[in-house]
């Protein structure tokens, strides 16, 4: 009786796999043999695409009848010897043992994605759920069972990242871009306590006269290993690891306080600056109170605000998110919908009037002299927007045939190389003091 209950411990009641324990304790004797005999071993690591929608449309017990049939599937289609399991969740994971030549582990996985990928007979529908596979191969991606799974698992993702429906191996450059990322995630939990972000600002300004009405705020890291580092390295990890509201309050606090002294300086009450806000700082409360302290703070006229969302469906949001839109606009701030033309806009979060403006993105224009297609866009968007009361911006602007088209167009706002650079507070100082001189951008030869 004890032993059958220590046997059925081993195995995954729902697909009847070895689980997580079982496995690794088979793959630490199969790295044993591997030593021993000079065999080759791969760990494989394997998750199904978009799995979360089966759940979400059909129903757990058709998700759950979905994972049995990976399950019968790996135990059908592997050698006698091999050792499938199920990892957890929709995650399966595979020891190859002695299987010849080292690239068999990706004919082996290359079989598993045929035969994963056929479509599932579950309730009377007909499922489709294609795998991704990360490689680990021992002792070159590690030589104890652990560190071969997680290998395997880094992989795995780097294959969906790349679009799923493939395999993908382990590499030293996957760990080192791994390594590094964890880097740039503990130095984050220090960046704000070592005052290492830094705001850059770029102009914008009215398309028709070419004066500078605004600024955007745009977050930057000093690092001190890799310098100075751009958004896109370390926002993601901002956003993944829950410190993008502390570093949105950073930014909030900092770009209206700095607003405030230029306002005041240059004596341009009209002067605005952008926010970038992220769905995550949406999605909690928090950010009414931090955007309500920064108003209160400096005493701007929160008409001078703009928030910035990078979502643009706002009439799909939960309702958390949509009360804290709707009392961000009581505070008297405006919304922005940002890279507008690259993402599903839903047009009744413009007719609700969620948003003040949007931002047309810079893949729209940087071919816009040449593209048809994207010079339609541009021309109805900004036509839709004037007929709805709502502001245009165009970013990316680098020529001065791009502009003279949104000029053209009676677009509202520009920014981009062709106005100026984004800058450190001090450069923008020196800019303002000429605009209130009455030297524009443009004629100054800004690069």
């Amino acid at each position: 009786r004890a032993t059958e209950l220590e046997d059925r411990a081993q195995f995954d009641a729902l697909t009847n796999l070895p689980n997580r324990a079982a496995f690794i304790d088979q793959l630490r004797r199969g790295i044993g043999r591997s030593h021993r005999k000079a065999m080759p071993l791969a760990v494989l690591f394997i998750d199904l695409d978009r799995f979360k929608s089966v759940n979400d449309t059909l129903g757990h017990d058709a998700g759950d009848d979905v994972l049995r049939q990976v399950g019968e599937r790996l135990q059908r289609n592997l050698r006698i010897g091999d050792t499938p399991a199920r990892w957890g969740g929709d995650e399966f994971v595979v020891c190859l043992e002695d299987f010849g030549e080292m690239s068999n582990a990706g004919a082996a996985a290359q079989k598993l994605l045929l035969v994963l990928s056929e479509r599932y007979e579950v309730m009377n529908s007909e499922v489709f759920a294609t795998p991704s596979i990360g490689i680990a191969l021992c002792p070159d991606s590690g030589d104890d069972a652990e560190r071969l799974v997680k290998a395997a698992e880094i992989a795995m993702h780097e294959a969906r990242k790349r679009g799923g429906g493939r395999f993908q191996y382990y590499s030293n450059a996957l760990n080192s871009h791994l390594e590094q990322r964890e880097e740039l995630e503990v130095g984050l939990r220090h960046a704000l306590v070592r005052d290492e972000f830094v705001l850059h600002y770029q102009p914008r300004i009215d398309v028709t006269t070419g004066r500078l009405i605004g600024l955007e705020a745009l977050l930057r890291w000093q690092h001190p290993r890799f310098g100075l580092l751009q958004p896109d390295r370390f926002v993601p990890i901002l956003e993944s690891s829950g410190l993008i509201h502390s570093a949105g309050e950073w930014v909030l606090a900092t770009a209206t306080r700095q607003l405030a002294v230029w306002q005041r300086q240059f004596e341009m009450p009209d002067l605005s600056i952008a926010i970038n806000v992220s769905p995550q700082q949406l999605a909690q409360s928090r950010i009414i109170d931090t955007v309500a302290a920064a108003l209160d703070n400096t005493q701007l006229d929160p008409g001078c605000v703009e928030l910035e969302i990078g979502d643009g469906n706002l009439s799909r949001r939960r309702d958390a998110e949509v009360d804290a839109l709707r009392s961000l606009r009581r505070l008297g701030v405006r919304l922005s919908l940002d890279k507008f033309g690259t993402r599903d806009i839903s047009f009744e979060s413009l007719e609700r009037g969620y948003v003040d403006s949007f931002v047309l993105d810079q893949s729209l224009i940087a071919d816009v002299e040449t593209n048809d297609s994207h010079q339609r866009i541009v021309r109805a968007a900004i036509a839709m927007a004037q007929g709805m009361d709502i502001e245009v911006a165009a970013e990316g602007v680098e020529t001065l045939t791009q502009l003279e088209f949104l000029r053209s167009c009676n677009c509202d706002l520009a920014q981009g190389f062709l106005i100026s650079r984004p800058m450190q507070s001090e450069k923008v100082s020196s800019i303002l003091r000429s605009e209130i001189a009455g030297t524009r951008l443009l004629t100054r030869g800004m690069p």
